[in-house]
């Protein structure tokens, strides 16, 4: 087999970019259905319950029916996942950084000329963790964390 002199070397930030988004993907559709699923037994109790969290209804959420089903969240794509986790908890909304982040290069919504600072990923680790926290999903929290430990000692 002939190998290409012009091929471009393998970056291991490349390599572990791509690990992190296969990694990420599930466990935040995981989360948003977790989120949506304690929204509908917020809503479907009523009362007290469903006006308390008005963020819900303010965001269109306002009946169970409008909440999105576990099927079809088990094939969205990361942005609307992520929208979700935010608009149904009482989370800061920096998500859109994060979405590009998880987004693996190449593919629709991903940020072009996406550079592998120290900083990119380091401040997209803390979003992966204040998402965990705000969802209360302990999977994220823990990615999160594993990759600041990683630059720490890198």
């Amino acid at each position: 087999m002939m190998v290409d002199e012009e091929q471009a070397p393998i970056n291991i930030l490349d390599v572990a970019h791509t690990q992190l988004c296969q990694m990420a993907t599930p466990l935040v559709r995981a989360a948003a259905q977790d989120v949506v699923e304690r929204e509908r037994g917020r809503l479907q109790r009523g009362g007290s319950d469903a006006s308390i969290h008005s963020r819900s209804r303010n965001q269109g959420f306002g009946y169970v029916k409008d909440l999105p089903s576990a099927d079809s969240l088990q094939s969205a794509d990361l942005k609307v996942c992520l929208n979700l986790c935010w608009r149904l908890t009482k989370a800061e909304r920096p998500w859109s950084t994060l979405v590009g982040f998880l987004i693996p290069f190449g593919e629709r919504g991903a940020r072009r000329g996406r550079d592998y600072t120290r900083g990119d990923w380091v401040s997209n680790a803390e979003e992966l963790v204040r998402l965990g926290e705000a969802v209360d999903f302990d999977d994220i929290t823990k990615l999160g964390r594993e990759v600041q430990a990683y630059f720490a000692v890198s």
